[in-house]
């Protein structure tokens, strides 16, 4: 979970691409800036951006190194949630708060199928491998004691 403050440019924004969930404050903004100084955004920047937003928008960023506003880059899908200057920090533990109080197996088994090739496979091998586990026992036994879950892992 990447939480902006300020401006995420170049190399920064090649680290923020491979992160999760993203919350930025609402006067960050985010480019790939290497071609201004004869450079290539060589640490998966180009690649990462070029799968996460529409062509046009990839290439406009990649090739002029104009960068997006937080609000830009949210529209597109670079980040989930836009927040007020000061609140970023705050929003990135509330965001990840909501991903702890997910089941730890089933976070790890749905991280695995979206990096799947074959994300039906992996849904249906993760599904079968998640339904003998520990919290797949707790789960349904908290839904019908009407309580919230207490994970134990495995």
């Amino acid at each position: 979970i990447a939480a902006l403050t300020g401006d995420v440019l170049g190399t920064a924004l090649e680290v923020v691409l491979a992160c999760h969930l993203v919350v930025a404050e609402e006067q960050v903004e985010l480019g790939l800036s290497q071609v201004l100084s004869a450079k290539v955004a060589a640490a998966g920047g180009i690649t990462r951006l070029h799968e996460a937003l529409p062509p046009a928008v990839a290439h406009r960023m990649v090739l002029t190194g104009r960068p997006l506003r937080a609000s830009e880059a949210e529209r597109w899908g670079l980040v989930n949630e836009v927040v007020a200057t000061g609140e970023g920090l705050d929003a990135a533990r509330a965001l990840a708060d909501e991903v702890v109080a997910a089941s730890p197996e089933a976070v790890r088994r749905s991280l695995a199928v979206l990096a799947a090739e074959d994300p039906e496979r992996a849904a249906s091998e993760g599904l079968d491998a998640l339904l003998v586990t520990n919290d797949a026992a707790e789960g349904y036994t908290a839904t019908l004691e009407g309580r919230s879950p207490h994970w134990r892992g495995q």
